[in-house]
């Protein structure tokens, strides 16, 4: 393994279907924001400037990328070209977004509206509108994702615990728990094109808790 660039913000890397591009979040140049290179990490551009660039993905035509930021004073998804431009926002209370494998749908951490509960959001990517929600979802904080199965009907997510790994039917329906693993963290994980098997980072986060006293 080698380093291609550095100052790379977490979760901010995706690579393009065609494998041709690696488009991360990172300040270079004096510059924060997303920026496109080849894959051994030569000829970077910006595409847009951004100061919170975060969960990159890839839409599955390689011609848009979709990213979390905060620029709207809220949580939201948006999309810049991959040739660059200003970025169009896409779904506002939208986090984490994963694009479904016919380019129609996002998945990801969805709120209503600031007053609304969290709920696993199914958003139609021209309209930028909910199709379904599902409300009995606890997010993961952090780390964790959404990735959809090939066959574009079910969704893998991690919750709250972070633990496992579930899968379920976008449009609703049965929950199924996919891993039984009983300690860390699942802090990223990818799923195959073919959907038959995930790549997994796991670990666990280590905290200090410090006690002050003698205020004045």
């Amino acid at each position: 393994a080698r380093e291609l660039v550095g100052n790379v913000w977490p979760g901010g890397v995706a690579v393009s279907p065609d494998g041709r591009w690696i488009v991360y979040g990172a300040e270079q140049d004096g510059t924060v924001g997303i920026w496109r290179a080849t894959f051994d990490g030569l000829d970077a551009r910006l595409l847009t400037a951004v100061a919170d660039p975060g969960t990159l993905t890839m839409a599955p035509s390689g011609q848009q990328v979709y990213f979390t930021s905060l620029r709207g004073g809220s949580a939201a998804t948006y999309r810049v070209s991959i040739d660059g431009g200003d970025p169009v926002l896409v779904a506002a209370g939208l986090e984490r977004a994963a694009p479904s494998p016919d380019g129609r749908l996002l998945a990801g951490i969805y709120k209503a509206s600031p007053e609304s509960p969290v709920t696993l959001g199914i958003i139609d990517v021209e309209t930028g509108k909910a199709i379904n929600t599902i409300s009995d979802y606890a997010a993961a904080s952090g780390s964790g994702g959404t990735a959809w199965l090939p066959d574009g009907k079910t969704l893998l997510f991690t919750t709250a615990e972070r633990t496992n790994l579930w899968k379920q039917p976008a449009m609703g329906g049965a929950r199924e728990r996919v891993t039984n693993f009983g300690d860390l963290w699942i802090v990223r994980f990818a799923l195959a094109p073919d959907g038959k098997s995930v790549l997994f980072c796991r670990g666990i986060a280590l905290r200090d808790a410090v006690l002050l006293t003698k205020f004045r």
